[in-house]
Order: C-alpha cells, then structure tokens, then sequence
C-alpha cells in the first residue's frame, strides 16, 4: 500500500515536470469550467480543463513541448486566442471579454496582443464618436466654427489606426489564425470527403 502511494506521487511528480503550467485568476468566471485549446496541425485539441475556484482561480497545464497557438474558453462561450510559449504564463482580469482588464504575467507577446485590442477598441469608439457628432456640427448654426477641427479629430483617429505599428501586427496574427482555422475546417472536410 505504501509503495503504490509513493510510486503514484513519484509518477505525478514526473507528469507535472513535463508540463507547462498557465495559471490565472478570472473573478467572473468563478465556478465555470475553462478549458485550453491547441492545435496540432489540423487538428484542435484539448489540452487541458479544469473549472475555477470560488475566487475565479484555475490552473491549467499544456506539453512541455507544446509551443504555438492557444484559445483560452470558458463555459460562458467566451474565448481568448493567446501565444503559449513560455513554461509559467499567467493571466488576471475579470472576464475574458473584458481587454481592459486583462493582464499577462511571464508573456510580453500576449500583452502587446492585449495593448492592441484596448487601444484599437478605444480608436474605434472615438471614430464612432466622431462620426456622430459630425452632422451635429453640420447642422447647428453656433458649431459650425467648430466643423473644421470635429473633421481633423475624426481624419487623425482614422489615421491613427490605419498606420498604427500594433495594427500590423495584429493583422499578421488575425491572418496566422484565419491560416490555422483554414486548414482545420480544409482537414475535417477532407477526412469527411476521403474517408
């Protein structure tokens, strides 16, 4: 009895060595399962689930090897497409919706990719804001003075976005994803047509 106990520790021990953890604390996902997706060629694979604590606390761990393109899902149907590459990545926010309140801890790549989406986020709200106001300002008398700089403001977010480094490079990772779901769904219709 002794001796199957410690070769079960023994073995969980091994296990745990040759796995990457990604850690996280979610405070609105408190009690749902989350589970994380990789791929492997064509193929999505669950590489490991859990369901978070009261406290929105998980831990999930992944191959020691496994090095690429990752989706973080949670049972409310919400999803976040992550870099994992590093052996203890991780994440803290409230809800994976929520950019704004995400954090990465040990994963430059993924804060750069969350910095992006807040600014981009916010670069749309003002343009949006923008073209609103716009025939406000066409159509009342007393800011009519003001059209000319409301039409600047509104040139100078559309540039912004347009010429922003980060949007390169989330238009090369939007294209690597749409690169691997492309080749997913070509695989399954494949297999399905070739069997």
């Amino acid at each position: 009895m002794r001796n199957a106990l410690l070769l079960t520790l023994l073995l969980a021990n091994i296990l745990q060595a040759k796995a990457q953890t990604l850690k996280g604390t979610l405070t609105q996902h408190k009690g749902q399962t989350i589970t994380l997706i990789g791929f492997n060629y064509y193929k999505a694979l669950d590489l490991d689930k859990t369901v978070a604590d009261s406290l929105g606390n998980f831990s999930l761990n992944y191959p020691k090897n496994y090095k690429g393109m990752g989706i973080l899902k949670t049972q409310d149907n919400s999803s976040l497409v992550m870099l994992l590459k590093k052996s203890k990545t991780q994440i803290t926010g409230t809800h994976l919706k929520d950019a704004a309140s995400l954090q990465f801890i040990n994963s430059k790549e993924n804060n750069q990719f969350v910095t992006y989406a807040k600014t981009y986020t916010q670069g749309k709200q003002a343009y949006s804001a923008w073209r609103y106001l716009k025939p406000k300002y066409t159509n009342i008398e007393t800011l009519k003075t003001e059209k000319k700089s409301t039409t600047n403001n509104r040139q100078r977010v559309r540039t912004f976005r347009a010429s922003s480094c980060q949007c390169y490079k989330i238009n090369t990772r939007k294209k690597l994803f749409t690169l691997v779901f492309t080749h997913a769904n070509f695989g399954k219709r494949h297999a399905r047509n070739h069997p």
